[in-house]
Protein backbone atom coordinates (compact mmCIF):
# COMPACT_ATOMS: atom_id res chain seq x y z
CA UNK A 1 0.00 0.00 0.00
CA UNK A 2 1.61 3.13 -1.03
CA UNK A 3 0.08 5.40 1.51
CA UNK A 4 1.78 3.73 4.20
CA UNK A 5 5.26 4.90 2.98
CA UNK A 6 6.94 2.44 3.77
CA UNK A 7 7.58 -2.03 2.91
CA UNK A 8 5.21 -3.75 4.30
CA UNK A 9 4.15 -7.48 4.14
CA UNK A 10 1.39 -8.76 1.38
CA UNK A 11 -0.42 -11.85 1.88
CA UNK A 12 -2.74 -13.01 -0.84
CA UNK A 13 -5.05 -15.87 -1.01
CA UNK A 14 -4.13 -17.20 -3.92
CA UNK A 15 -4.35 -20.43 -2.37
CA UNK A 16 -8.01 -19.91 -1.59
CA UNK A 17 -7.43 -20.85 2.00
CA UNK A 18 -10.17 -18.68 3.06
CA UNK A 19 -10.67 -15.58 5.23
CA UNK A 20 -10.37 -16.89 8.37
CA UNK A 21 -6.88 -18.74 7.39
CA UNK A 22 -5.12 -15.95 5.75
CA UNK A 23 -5.88 -13.61 8.08
CA UNK A 24 -4.30 -15.98 10.84
CA UNK A 25 -1.35 -16.43 8.33
CA UNK A 26 -1.28 -11.95 8.76
CA UNK A 27 -1.77 -12.35 12.37
CA UNK A 28 1.37 -14.84 12.73
CA UNK A 29 3.41 -12.46 10.28
CA UNK A 30 4.83 -10.62 13.27
CA UNK A 31 8.29 -8.42 13.16
CA UNK A 32 10.84 -9.42 15.71
CA UNK A 33 10.69 -7.07 18.45
CA UNK A 34 7.47 -5.32 18.12
CA UNK A 35 5.55 -4.25 20.53
CA UNK A 36 2.30 -4.14 18.59
CA UNK A 37 1.04 -5.72 14.69
CA UNK A 38 -1.49 -4.31 12.61
CA UNK A 39 -3.49 -5.97 10.02
CA UNK A 40 -5.42 -4.01 7.22
CA UNK A 41 -7.77 -5.17 4.37
CA UNK A 42 -6.74 -4.04 1.06
CA UNK A 43 -10.39 -2.70 0.87
CA UNK A 44 -9.63 0.68 2.88
CA UNK A 45 -8.63 4.30 2.55
CA UNK A 46 -6.31 5.76 5.44
CA UNK A 47 -5.82 8.86 6.86
CA UNK A 48 -2.66 11.16 5.97
CA UNK A 49 0.27 10.35 8.48
CA UNK A 50 -1.02 6.77 9.46
CA UNK A 51 2.24 5.20 10.80
CA UNK A 52 2.69 7.96 12.82
CA UNK A 53 -1.18 8.37 14.02
CA UNK A 54 -0.97 4.59 15.17
CA UNK A 55 1.87 4.69 17.12
CA UNK A 56 0.41 7.78 18.78
CA UNK A 57 -2.21 5.59 19.78
CA UNK A 58 -0.43 2.69 21.21
CA UNK A 59 1.85 4.77 22.79
CA UNK A 60 -1.53 5.94 24.77
CA UNK A 61 -3.16 2.58 25.07
CA UNK A 62 0.12 -0.01 24.75
CA UNK A 63 -1.82 -2.84 26.35
CA UNK A 64 -4.81 -2.58 24.44
CA UNK A 65 -6.37 -3.52 21.35
CA UNK A 66 -7.72 -1.21 18.90
CA UNK A 67 -10.07 -0.93 16.13
CA UNK A 68 -9.16 2.08 13.57
CA UNK A 69 -12.38 1.60 11.77
CA UNK A 70 -16.53 0.76 12.96
CA UNK A 71 -19.39 1.62 11.52
CA UNK A 72 -20.83 2.24 14.94
CA UNK A 73 -22.57 5.88 16.01
CA UNK A 74 -20.78 5.69 19.00
CA UNK A 75 -17.33 7.02 16.95
CA UNK A 76 -19.35 10.58 16.33
CA UNK A 77 -20.82 10.92 19.56
CA UNK A 78 -17.58 10.67 21.36
CA UNK A 79 -16.36 13.34 19.03
CA UNK A 80 -19.28 15.33 19.64
CA UNK A 81 -18.72 15.38 23.40
CA UNK A 82 -15.06 16.01 22.75
CA UNK A 83 -13.75 12.86 23.02
CA UNK A 84 -11.51 10.95 20.53
CA UNK A 85 -11.41 7.45 22.40
CA UNK A 86 -14.63 4.79 22.27
CA UNK A 87 -14.42 1.99 24.33
CA UNK A 88 -15.51 -0.54 22.32
CA UNK A 89 -17.28 -3.47 24.12
CA UNK A 90 -18.38 -5.85 21.49
CA UNK A 91 -14.75 -6.69 19.86
CA UNK A 92 -12.96 -5.75 16.61
CA UNK A 93 -13.80 -4.76 12.92
CA UNK A 94 -11.43 -6.59 10.38
CA UNK A 95 -10.51 -3.50 8.04
CA UNK A 96 -8.18 -2.38 10.33
CA UNK A 97 -7.25 -4.19 13.64
CA UNK A 98 -4.04 -3.35 15.96
CA UNK A 99 -3.22 -6.13 18.96
CA UNK A 100 -0.27 -5.73 21.57
CA UNK A 101 2.20 -8.78 20.68
CA UNK A 102 1.86 -10.62 23.85
CA UNK A 103 -1.93 -10.93 23.21
CA UNK A 104 -1.63 -12.87 19.57
CA UNK A 105 -0.70 -16.31 20.83
CA UNK A 106 -3.46 -16.05 23.43
CA UNK A 107 -5.87 -15.44 21.01
CA UNK A 108 -4.50 -18.24 18.78
CA UNK A 109 -4.91 -20.74 21.55
CA UNK A 110 -8.24 -19.77 22.43
CA UNK A 111 -9.71 -20.41 18.87
CA UNK A 112 -7.97 -23.31 18.47
CA UNK A 113 -10.15 -24.82 21.13
CA UNK A 114 -13.21 -22.86 21.17
CA UNK A 115 -13.97 -22.08 17.37
CA UNK A 116 -15.26 -24.40 15.01
CA UNK A 117 -12.71 -24.48 12.36
CA UNK A 118 -14.79 -23.60 9.07
CA UNK A 119 -15.95 -20.45 10.62
CA UNK A 120 -14.65 -18.02 8.23
CA UNK A 121 -14.94 -14.87 9.43
CA UNK A 122 -11.51 -13.19 11.70
CA UNK A 123 -12.82 -10.49 13.30
CA UNK A 124 -15.59 -12.54 15.10
CA UNK A 125 -13.14 -14.86 16.01
CA UNK A 126 -11.41 -12.05 17.30
CA UNK A 127 -14.13 -10.48 18.97
CA UNK A 128 -15.54 -13.65 20.81
CA UNK A 129 -11.49 -14.74 22.53
CA UNK A 130 -12.11 -10.48 23.42
CA UNK A 131 -15.77 -11.58 24.60
CA UNK A 132 -15.05 -14.79 26.63
CA UNK A 133 -11.97 -12.55 28.86
CA UNK A 134 -13.59 -9.50 28.89
CA UNK A 135 -10.97 -7.46 27.43
CA UNK A 136 -12.44 -4.11 25.73
CA UNK A 137 -10.73 -3.03 22.51
CA UNK A 138 -10.71 1.00 21.47
CA UNK A 139 -11.43 2.62 18.44
CA UNK A 140 -10.02 6.62 17.64
CA UNK A 141 -12.60 9.28 17.26
CA UNK A 142 -12.53 9.93 14.77
CA UNK A 143 -11.89 6.82 12.72
CA UNK A 144 -8.41 7.06 10.72
CA UNK A 145 -9.20 4.27 8.35
CA UNK A 146 -12.11 4.34 5.91
CA UNK A 147 -13.99 1.30 4.37
CA UNK A 148 -13.31 1.49 0.30
CA UNK A 149 -16.68 -0.13 -0.83
CA UNK A 150 -20.14 -0.47 0.90
CA UNK A 151 -20.30 -4.16 -0.67
CA UNK A 152 -19.17 -7.33 1.50
CA UNK A 153 -16.96 -9.37 -0.72
CA UNK A 154 -17.51 -12.27 1.99
CA UNK A 155 -21.38 -11.88 1.80
CA UNK A 156 -22.17 -9.79 5.23
CA UNK A 157 -25.72 -8.11 5.32
CA UNK A 158 -26.47 -5.29 7.76
CA UNK A 159 -28.77 -2.45 6.79
CA UNK A 160 -26.10 0.16 7.41
CA UNK A 161 -23.46 1.41 4.88
CA UNK A 162 -20.61 -0.45 5.79
CA UNK A 163 -18.71 2.77 6.16
CA UNK A 164 -17.07 4.73 9.42
CA UNK A 165 -20.05 7.14 10.96
CA UNK A 166 -16.80 9.74 11.05
CA UNK A 167 -13.34 8.77 9.15
CA UNK A 168 -11.11 11.73 9.59
CA UNK A 169 -10.13 11.91 5.74
CA UNK A 170 -7.77 10.67 3.68
CA UNK A 171 -6.01 13.87 3.22
CA UNK A 172 -6.30 15.23 7.04
CA UNK A 173 -3.16 14.30 9.29
CA UNK A 174 -4.10 12.08 12.33
CA UNK A 175 -1.47 13.69 14.27
CA UNK A 176 -3.66 17.21 14.36
CA UNK A 177 -5.92 15.31 16.67
CA UNK A 178 -5.38 15.76 20.36
CA UNK A 179 -5.47 12.04 21.47
CA UNK A 180 -5.23 12.64 24.85
CA UNK A 181 -9.07 13.93 25.30
CA UNK A 182 -11.19 11.22 26.51
CA UNK A 183 -8.24 8.45 27.08
CA UNK A 184 -9.29 8.40 30.46
CA UNK A 185 -13.14 8.54 30.14
CA UNK A 186 -13.63 7.36 27.15
CA UNK A 187 -17.13 6.46 25.37
CA UNK A 188 -18.72 3.46 26.02
CA UNK A 189 -20.32 1.20 22.97
CA UNK A 190 -22.27 -1.63 23.76
CA UNK A 191 -23.88 -4.27 21.59
CA UNK A 192 -25.52 -7.93 21.45
CA UNK A 193 -23.42 -10.94 23.51
CA UNK A 194 -21.42 -12.13 20.67
CA UNK A 195 -21.48 -15.47 21.95
CA UNK A 196 -24.93 -15.48 21.95
CA UNK A 197 -25.19 -14.38 18.32
CA UNK A 198 -22.20 -17.18 17.38
CA UNK A 199 -22.97 -19.98 19.55
CA UNK A 200 -23.54 -22.39 17.06
CA UNK A 201 -19.42 -21.60 15.69
CA UNK A 202 -18.26 -22.45 19.55
CA UNK A 203 -16.82 -25.96 20.24
CA UNK A 204 -16.99 -25.54 24.04
CA UNK A 205 -16.55 -22.36 25.97
CA UNK A 206 -13.34 -22.25 28.08
CA UNK A 207 -13.68 -23.22 31.87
Amino acid sequence: MTALGVRVPVLYDDERIGNWNNAARAWKAVKSGATHHVVLQDDIVLCKNFLATVTRLCELRPKSPLTLFTMRKGTREAVEQGKHWVRVEYGVWGQATVLPTPLIPQMFRWIEKNVEPDFKYDDARISLWLEHHRIPAFAPAPNIVEHLDEKSVLGHHTPLPRKSRLFIGENTDGLSIDWTKGLDDPLTERLANMSQTYSKHLILEEK
